[in-house]
């Protein structure tokens, strides 16, 4: 046997030597790691992990399922170094490969603790706005009512964002409108003046966008009372100079006299505040 083979065999013999001893080793310690899974928060964590990313098709869903997770890590490295043990792989290197670049954001966003569960997951779900859009029904500075054809009770809010507030449910996002009043009846009390609008776009994963207009209106018989309220519900009234029937030939179509509109005018019969 000349010189060169017995070099190639040494060789050959030094790699399967320290491959078993790879190997050996690596087994030891994913051993001792799966040892860890009743007890150990880090080595549960990191299979919660493995367990989402491998998948073939990796979701939005399984985004969100991971973010959940992240929000739950107190020691990144520790579980790093875990997943390692248990899958012989990089956990980051996993996450990377299943994950798109805002994913990946979100999860470290949820993994620094910067912002709460809710801010994270609801970057799936946006809210956008436009302040007074030229799109509104009705215009900033006129004077509306509630149609008469609209539905009753109408929802009151302090803010738009009470009105547009949306939260997750499964995995799925809906509405949650949070509000604090309602427009019982068609009273005088429903007229107002409209100060403010803003147009909410509601966009979801694999939905098409719903645009919502809500107008801030200050109401004629209390302007202090200030709310918002969808601006579908609204249509522009006739100017009420004197706050009586003659000032609108009885276009208002509340059915009232010339002698009750004023003290009408003066009520909140119409609507409740909570």
């Amino acid at each position: 046997m000349d010189t060169s083979t017995k070099v190639i065999i040494g060789s050959v013999l030094v790699l399967a030597a320290g491959g078993g001893v790879y190997y050996a080793v690596t087994k030891y310690r994913r051993g001792n790691e799966l040892d860890k899974l009743d007890t150990d928060v880090n080595a549960q964590l990191a299979s919660q992990l493995h367990s989402i990313v491998d998948t073939w098709y990796f979701s939005d869903k399984d985004a969100d399922k991971a973010v959940e997770v992240a929000f739950k890590i107190k020691d990144w490295s520790a579980v790093q170094t875990s997943y390692q043990k248990l899958y012989n792989a990089s956990l980051v290197g996993d996450l990377q490969g299943k994950m798109n670049s805002t994913q990946y954001q979100r999860f470290l966003a949820a993994l620094s603790g910067a912002k709460k569960l809710t801010e994270i997951q609801n970057n799936t779900a946006k809210v956008t706005t436009q302040n007074n859009p030229t799109s509104s029904p009705v215009k900033v500075g006129s004077q509306v009512r509630i149609k008469s054809t609209q539905a009753l009770p109408l929802n009151l809010y302090n803010t738009p964002e009470d009105a547009m507030a949306v939260k997750k449910v499964g995995n799925d996002y809906q509405p949650a409108p949070k509000p604090n009043g309602q427009i019982k009846t068609h009273t005088t009390a429903a007229f107002a003046k409209v100060v403010e609008t803003k147009l909410f776009t509601f966009t979801k994963p694999n939905t098409a966008p719903v645009n919502v207009i809500y107008a801030k209106i200050s109401f004629l018989s209390n302007p202090a009372l200030v709310r918002w309220i969808s601006a579908a519900a609204l249509e522009t009234a006739p100017a009420l100079k004197g706050l009586g029937c003659a000032s609108c030939n009885g276009k208002c179509g509340m059915g009232c006299s010339c002698n009750a509109m004023p003290a009408a005018m003066n009520t909140l019969s119409g609507v409740q505040v909570a």
